[in-house]
């Protein structure tokens, strides 16, 4: 079981979290990204690290929506995301199932960890597309 979510906050950076059943990984992306896009990248991050028939759990519908049900994806840079997450879930077999935020631990551990990013943010004058990464 995987949960996955990822928030862009300011137009200029966002983050994401993945958290499997042995480790949470955190990313923060310096560079413009949209919520939605941030959402795919949570879940592409959450693809390539699932085992076979895994289980996946977001808190957005429209990815979900977009991958396992087949609505219509009207943004180029969401489709070229979407069709990677396609085709790692049909390879490894996954599923993918939509919850509230308030049961997404993903999202609880990104939330918590959103102001201290932020003040990082604040206080650092970072190039676009520099990332800083958090494993645990």
């Amino acid at each position: 079981m995987i949960y996955v979510d990822g928030s862009g906050w300011n137009g200029n950076s966002c983050a994401i979290c993945v958290l499997t059943e042995k480790k949470k990984y955190l990313k923060v992306y310096y560079s413009e990204k949209t919520n939605n896009e941030c959402e795919y990248l949570a879940m592409l991050e959450g693809l390539k690290r699932a085992k076979i028939g895994e289980i996946i759990y977001t808190d957005s519908k429209l990815v979900e929506g977009q991958i396992m049900k087949g609505w219509k994806c009207n943004f180029e840079n969401l489709r070229e995301m979407r069709d990677d997450a396609l085709k790692l879930v049909a390879r490894k077999e996954l599923k993918i199932y939509w919850c509230p935020r308030s049961y997404n631990k993903a999202g609880w551990i990104l939330e918590a960890r959103l102001e201290k990013i932020k003040a990082d943010i604040r206080t650092t004058v970072a190039p676009r597309a520099r990332r800083r990464v958090w494993n645990y």
